[in-house]
Protein backbone atom coordinates (compact mmCIF):
# COMPACT_ATOMS: atom_id res chain seq x y z
CA UNK A 1 0.00 0.00 0.00
CA UNK A 2 1.22 3.28 -0.85
CA UNK A 3 1.49 5.67 1.60
CA UNK A 4 0.17 9.66 0.79
CA UNK A 5 -0.13 12.61 2.88
CA UNK A 6 1.73 14.36 5.49
CA UNK A 7 3.09 13.68 8.70
CA UNK A 8 0.96 10.52 9.11
CA UNK A 9 -2.20 11.47 8.68
CA UNK A 10 -3.13 9.77 5.92
CA UNK A 11 -1.33 6.39 7.67
CA UNK A 12 -4.26 6.83 10.39
CA UNK A 13 -6.77 6.78 8.37
CA UNK A 14 -5.39 3.56 7.04
CA UNK A 15 -4.77 1.98 10.44
CA UNK A 16 -8.46 2.73 11.00
CA UNK A 17 -9.52 1.60 7.65
CA UNK A 18 -7.55 -1.97 9.00
CA UNK A 19 -9.03 -1.64 12.31
CA UNK A 20 -12.66 -1.08 10.19
CA UNK A 21 -12.15 -4.20 8.70
CA UNK A 22 -12.04 -6.65 11.65
CA UNK A 23 -8.79 -8.30 10.38
CA UNK A 24 -7.43 -11.35 12.28
CA UNK A 25 -4.42 -10.51 13.65
CA UNK A 26 -2.78 -13.40 11.22
CA UNK A 27 -3.78 -10.60 8.19
CA UNK A 28 -2.81 -8.19 10.31
CA UNK A 29 0.77 -9.99 11.01
CA UNK A 30 0.92 -10.22 7.06
CA UNK A 31 0.38 -5.97 6.90
CA UNK A 32 3.26 -6.13 9.23
CA UNK A 33 5.29 -8.37 7.36
CA UNK A 34 5.10 -6.82 4.25
CA UNK A 35 5.12 -3.05 5.73
CA UNK A 36 8.82 -4.24 7.53
CA UNK A 37 9.76 -5.30 4.37
CA UNK A 38 8.93 -1.54 2.65
CA UNK A 39 10.75 0.05 5.48
CA UNK A 40 13.52 -2.01 5.14
CA UNK A 41 13.68 -0.52 1.32
CA UNK A 42 12.72 2.91 2.17
CA UNK A 43 16.24 2.69 3.95
CA UNK A 44 18.65 1.32 1.62
CA UNK A 45 16.90 3.79 -0.49
CA UNK A 46 18.25 6.32 1.14
CA UNK A 47 21.42 4.34 1.49
CA UNK A 48 21.86 5.05 -1.88
CA UNK A 49 20.83 8.80 -1.79
CA UNK A 50 23.47 9.20 0.85
CA UNK A 51 26.24 7.54 -1.10
CA UNK A 52 25.63 9.74 -3.90
CA UNK A 53 25.55 12.65 -1.94
CA UNK A 54 28.80 11.64 -0.67
CA UNK A 55 29.97 11.26 -4.02
CA UNK A 56 28.37 14.70 -4.87
CA UNK A 57 29.99 16.72 -1.86
CA UNK A 58 33.04 16.91 -3.00
CA UNK A 59 32.11 17.62 -6.59
CA UNK A 60 30.74 21.13 -6.72
CA UNK A 61 27.26 20.39 -8.05
CA UNK A 62 25.08 22.00 -5.93
CA UNK A 63 21.88 21.57 -7.87
CA UNK A 64 22.70 18.25 -8.41
CA UNK A 65 23.29 17.96 -4.33
CA UNK A 66 20.00 20.18 -3.48
CA UNK A 67 17.71 17.94 -5.52
CA UNK A 68 19.42 15.22 -3.77
CA UNK A 69 18.71 16.45 -0.47
CA UNK A 70 15.19 16.96 -1.37
CA UNK A 71 15.01 13.45 -2.36
CA UNK A 72 16.69 12.83 1.16
CA UNK A 73 13.69 14.63 2.96
CA UNK A 74 11.05 12.45 1.02
CA UNK A 75 12.55 9.37 1.41
CA UNK A 76 13.00 10.30 5.21
CA UNK A 77 8.84 11.49 5.79
CA UNK A 78 7.73 8.29 3.82
CA UNK A 79 9.78 6.19 6.31
CA UNK A 80 8.37 8.17 8.53
CA UNK A 81 5.15 7.15 8.23
CA UNK A 82 5.52 3.63 7.57
CA UNK A 83 6.90 3.74 10.57
CA UNK A 84 3.57 5.22 12.64
CA UNK A 85 1.83 2.72 10.33
CA UNK A 86 3.74 -0.16 11.87
CA UNK A 87 3.09 1.32 15.02
CA UNK A 88 -0.52 0.85 14.45
CA UNK A 89 -0.75 -2.80 12.97
CA UNK A 90 1.54 -3.59 16.07
CA UNK A 91 -0.81 -1.90 18.53
CA UNK A 92 -3.89 -3.21 17.01
CA UNK A 93 -2.60 -6.95 16.98
CA UNK A 94 -1.02 -6.82 20.50
CA UNK A 95 -4.62 -5.64 21.52
CA UNK A 96 -6.39 -8.51 19.74
CA UNK A 97 -3.69 -11.36 20.96
CA UNK A 98 -3.54 -9.63 24.71
CA UNK A 99 0.46 -9.33 24.35
CA UNK A 100 3.03 -6.13 23.73
CA UNK A 101 3.35 -4.35 20.67
CA UNK A 102 6.75 -5.88 20.11
CA UNK A 103 7.70 -8.16 17.03
CA UNK A 104 9.16 -10.71 19.61
CA UNK A 105 5.79 -10.55 21.33
CA UNK A 106 3.94 -11.16 18.26
CA UNK A 107 5.88 -13.94 16.81
CA UNK A 108 5.00 -16.10 19.84
CA UNK A 109 1.87 -16.14 19.59
CA UNK A 110 1.54 -15.87 15.70
CA UNK A 111 1.19 -19.46 13.75
CA UNK A 112 4.91 -20.75 12.94
CA UNK A 113 4.79 -20.08 9.22
CA UNK A 114 3.85 -16.50 9.71
CA UNK A 115 6.16 -15.55 12.44
CA UNK A 116 9.22 -17.06 10.92
CA UNK A 117 8.38 -14.17 7.76
CA UNK A 118 7.60 -11.60 10.62
CA UNK A 119 11.08 -11.90 12.19
CA UNK A 120 12.87 -12.03 8.92
CA UNK A 121 11.10 -9.59 7.90
CA UNK A 122 12.52 -7.81 11.07
CA UNK A 123 15.95 -9.30 10.96
CA UNK A 124 15.82 -7.17 7.49
CA UNK A 125 14.80 -4.09 8.52
CA UNK A 126 17.49 -4.12 11.43
CA UNK A 127 19.90 -4.73 8.79
CA UNK A 128 18.77 -2.08 6.61
CA UNK A 129 19.08 0.02 9.92
CA UNK A 130 22.96 -0.66 10.78
CA UNK A 131 23.37 0.22 7.11
CA UNK A 132 21.87 3.08 7.46
CA UNK A 133 23.92 3.99 10.49
CA UNK A 134 27.36 3.24 8.74
CA UNK A 135 26.47 5.25 5.74
CA UNK A 136 25.67 7.64 8.22
CA UNK A 137 28.88 7.36 10.30
CA UNK A 138 30.92 7.23 7.18
CA UNK A 139 29.36 10.50 5.83
CA UNK A 140 29.63 12.33 8.68
CA UNK A 141 33.37 11.38 9.17
CA UNK A 142 33.63 12.61 5.56
CA UNK A 143 32.49 15.92 6.42
CA UNK A 144 34.34 16.30 9.56
CA UNK A 145 37.23 15.72 7.44
CA UNK A 146 36.70 18.50 4.82
CA UNK A 147 36.10 21.11 7.20
CA UNK A 148 39.18 20.30 9.08
CA UNK A 149 41.08 20.49 5.79
CA UNK A 150 39.16 23.33 4.71
CA UNK A 151 40.18 25.26 7.95
CA UNK A 152 43.41 24.24 7.44
CA UNK A 153 43.65 26.02 3.99
CA UNK A 154 42.01 29.11 4.84
CA UNK A 155 44.19 29.50 8.01
CA UNK A 156 47.06 28.93 5.39
CA UNK A 157 45.48 30.75 3.03
CA UNK A 158 45.61 34.14 5.87
CA UNK A 159 48.88 33.45 7.02
CA UNK A 160 50.31 33.65 3.48
CA UNK A 161 47.94 36.58 2.74
CA UNK A 162 49.35 38.02 5.76
CA UNK A 163 53.40 37.90 4.63
CA UNK A 164 53.47 34.86 6.42
CA UNK A 165 55.40 31.38 4.94
CA UNK A 166 53.63 28.52 4.15
CA UNK A 167 53.79 25.26 5.96
CA UNK A 168 51.78 22.35 5.19
CA UNK A 169 52.17 21.24 8.51
CA UNK A 170 49.32 23.82 9.97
Amino acid sequence: MRLLGFCGKQVLKDDDALNARGLPPEELAEEMTSLLEGMSRQLEDIVELLKKERHLLGGGDYAALQSLVKDLEKKTIDFLELESKRNGIAQMIADALACEPKISQIALVMGEEKAAALLEASRKLERSMRNLKSEFDITTHLLDESKRFSELLLSQWRELASGGTFSIRG
